[in-house]
């Protein structure tokens, strides 16, 4: 299944269109995290900072893994994560809350060996 990774975004388009010279991005892969909790700490400390956590999730149909999707963190308290979904569908909501327990069991769904996922933190450049 094609899909484009939140690094070929940050690369391809944020580091080189014009357009987006306002972008600072800093590019957060899965082994640079520990582990799930480590992944938490750096969403709520974008958050806190005031800077949305763009997330690479998995989505299922059924218990088949069907694709990636990003998804924004935009809120969270101590069991869900607010999120932003650019795309909405009938599926998939432009708003809507997950519990944090229940995206580490799609990550580990999804690759079984880790719970942490890929991240990209855009910020205003200075």
């Amino acid at each position: 299944m094609p899909t484009i990774s939140l690094s070929s975004i940050r690369n391809l388009v944020l580091n080189t269109d014009p357009e987006f010279r306002w972008v600072k991005s800093e590019f957060i892969p899965p082994e640079s995290l520990s582990n799930f909790q480590a992944l938490v700490g750096r969403i709520e400390a974008s958050i806190n900072s005031s800077i949305p956590h763009i997330l690479s999730v998995p989505i299922f149909v059924g218990n088949r893994l069907a694709n990636w999707h990003m998804l924004t963190v935009v809120g969270y308290d101590d069991r869900n994560f607010q999120l932003y979904n650019s795309e909405p569908t009938q599926t998939l909501p432009g708003r809507f809350a997950i519990e944090t327990n229940v995206l580490r069991s799609s990550l580990l769904s999804a690759h079984p060996t880790s719970d942490v996922t890929d991240s990209l933190v855009i910020r205003r450049s200075t």
